[in-house]
């Protein structure tokens, strides 16, 4: 499915790869994205800006 904005909430759902079903925890996952990412920075660890694997979850300190 393509993106087109007027179906954005039905294009997320389809295509997120974290198995989200609703809104709701699509929103749940953007969160612990931003507290993921937060802790990075403030473990001085900027390689999340490429793309993170199992083991960078795993060693997060």
């Amino acid at each position: 499915m393509k993106y087109k904005a007027t179906f954005q909430e039905e294009y997320l759902l389809t295509s997120n790869l974290l198995g989200a079903e609703t809104i709701e925890e699509l929103e749940q996952l953007e969160k612990v994205a931003f507290y993921f990412a937060e802790g990075l920075i403030e473990g001085e660890r900027f390689e999340f800006l490429f793309p993170l694997t199992e083991n960078d979850a795993l060693t997060v300190p």
